[in-house]
């Protein structure tokens, strides 16, 4: 069916996409049963105004297909299979298709442990008004905003952004770690997970150059003064060893010494709690109200929607 735009519950009107004055942008996900979190997730990233949603379905096996079944069927996202992952990365071979694909200006990549923040900005039209003005920009990076446990050990159906409200100290390392919105007409190949090769200059979301570091896709400067990428990393123990079973989205079936490599001392060394961080909560009002309408529409369409 077409991708028809369902608004969600905002206080402003998105424009039409590819007006001049406005970049569009697409968000893009690979996910392997991961459903008891997506609706979460694509209820808060509406909330931002994102033009399109698309999620690559790695072959998942839990209920991810009966949630997103009725969403696409409403418009709010597209849902696309992708069983690559024998031999290649599933989840830079879904992200090049996505490029490939993309009727935006923009993308960005993340995962469906991580939430978009914005300082300064209610959408991300207005988040990357000023970047798409300058022609020269091809690549914004966000770091990563890393968050623990909260002391908690098992999961529990709260929404995560909800449960999870201590983070790492600002300069903890980890948080060198970037994500990228790639503007698509000066995107380089070959597709990358955090920093994306490209045509243009990359800057950090305030507008100030990235330096990079010897390790890739991370950037000198921790940089959280406009936007933010907060990261769910593991939760709790209980759903970090879930994590583990799925493996490595960028990794093949054919290195399992690396794709489920999880041990428990990575979950302790990301398992930071150093402050209480709250920027994300002042949406939790309209996220709540956003859950619930697209809980609503899952369940009027579960018994009649195909799974497949």
């Amino acid at each position: 069916m077409p991708f028809v735009l369902v608004p969600p519950l905002l206080a402003f009107s998105l424009s039409p996409m590819n007006a001049a004055n406005r970049a569009s942008c697409t968000l893009c996900l690979i996910a392997k049963n991961e459903g008891r979190y997506l609706l979460e997730w694509v209820a808060y990233h509406r909330l931002l105004g994102f033009d399109r949603i698309v999620i690559y379905d790695n072959d998942s096996d839990d209920d991810t297909a009966a949630l997103l079944a009725p969403l696409q069927q409403h418009g709010l996202l597209e849902r696309r299979l992708w069983s690559l992952g024998a031999t290649e990365s599933p989840q830079t071979t879904a992200y090049a298709d996505a490029l490939s694909r993309s009727e935006t200006d923009w993308m960005l990549f993340i995962d469906a442990d991580e939430f978009l923040v914005l300082h300064q900005h209610e959408t991300v039209a207005e988040f990357l008004a000023d970047h798409h003005a300058d022609l020269g920009i091809g690549v914004v990076v966000v770091n990563w905003r890393l968050f623990g446990d909260n002391g908690l050990a098992i999961y529990d159906p709260r929404p995560v952004t909800e449960r999870f409200q201590m983070a790492a100290a600002d300069d903890f390392p980890v948080q060198h770690h970037v994500k990228s919105f790639v503007r698509v007409a000066a995107a380089l190949p070959p597709a990358q997970i955090h920093l994306w090769r490209t045509r243009g200059r990359v800057v950090h979301a305030s507008g100030l150059p990235m330096e990079t570091m010897e390790m890739p896709g991370r950037s000198r400067r921790i940089e959280f003064s406009v936007a933010q990428l907060n990261h769910y990393y593991g939760k709790t123990l209980e759903e970090y060893q879930h994590k583990a079973a799925r493996g490595r989205g960028g990794i093949g079936q054919n290195k399992p010494e690396i794709k489920y490599h999880y041990a428990e001392n990575k979950f302790r060394a990301h398992n930071q709690n150093r402050q209480r961080e709250l920027s994300l909560q002042r949406r939790q009002p309209l996220l709540q109200q956003e859950i619930a309408r697209l809980a609503q529409l899952v369940q009027a369409g579960t018994d009649k929607t195909p799974q497949t």
